[in-house]
């Protein structure tokens, strides 16, 4: 605050909100500001979506014989000791599975019981390897986890640049998906103010969107036109609900309580 060292600030969208509270953001709208749903930026441009992260099965096809396609299917005994997932207690990804099985199970973003629910019959029924508190990428890659429910870019990147190739399936479920949105802003009295303009700026045009989707992440601006060979990776998923940050934030605290009590007991 009283010596900004960075022109611009990038993070879980979660993040931003306490960054507007602590008043080190400065408001600013970039090219597409417009485009974007209300949920997806602050209404003065102190934080805005740049892209999106969406919940997936990431499947090892060494270790299941066959790819489960929807939050029902996980359920199935064939998947026995088999799925991980981030805790949501002390993880941003855990709470947006949460959300992701919540929106799959009928419910949304001001009723996240039934993903609190499928979790616990999840558990239940065996299928839970474990819950981890940090992203167990490098075990996924050895081979440690036939199925993490975990985030699309993730499994993407096993799949085509850290050599699992076809022994990887990326399932977005069928029922729905949840998004969660990475957002960007300006510094409050950051050193080059004028720079941060033009970056803010490029990054939301429909060509600084599609060069961010070379990682395997959604734009978070309608309508982009992505390059054929990122666009056969990702296509088109309608089931994907971004989530209401504001909302998201709100709602922590239940859902870490609702899922210790659901699932562990506590």
């Amino acid at each position: 605050r009283n010596r900004p060292q960075a022109d611009t600030a990038y993070y879980f969208a979660g993040s931003a909100l306490d960054a507007v509270a602590k008043d080190v953001v400065a408001p600013f709208e970039p090219v597409n500001f417009d485009k974007l749903p209300d949920e997806l930026r602050e209404k003065d441009g102190k934080w805005f979506t740049v892209h999106k992260l969406n919940i997936a099965f990431l499947v090892n096809k060494k270790l299941v014989k066959e790819t489960p396609e929807s939050w029902a299917d996980l359920l199935k005994s064939e998947y026995k000791n088999s799925i991980v997932y981030l805790d949501p207690r002390s993880t941003g990804q855990g709470q947006v599975v949460v959300f992701g099985a919540a929106f799959g199970n009928d419910g949304d973003m001001d009723n996240i019981q039934p993903g609190i629910d499928y979790l616990a019959r999840l558990h239940n029924s065996g299928n839970v390897l474990r819950t981890v508190g940090t992203t167990p990428y490098a075990q996924f890659l050895k081979g440690e986890i036939p199925i993490w429910i975990g985030y699309e870019n993730d499994g993407l990147k096993a799949k085509y640049k850290d050599g699992m190739g076809d022994d990887i399936d990326v399932v977005i479920p069928k029922e729905a998906s949840a998004a969660a949105p990475y957002a960007i802003s300006m510094v409050k009295n950051g050193p080059n103010p004028s720079s941060a303009k033009l970056w803010l700026n490029y990054i939301m045009t429909d060509e600084g969107q599609a060069t961010f989707a070379e990682g395997y992440v959604r734009p978070s601006v309608p309508g982009v036109k992505l390059s054929p060979e990122v666009a056969d990776k990702m296509p088109d998923a309608p089931q994907i609900h971004p989530i209401d940050i504001v909302k998201a934030t709100a709602l922590k605290a239940d859902i870490d309580t609702g899922w210790s009590k659901a699932v562990l007991g506590d």
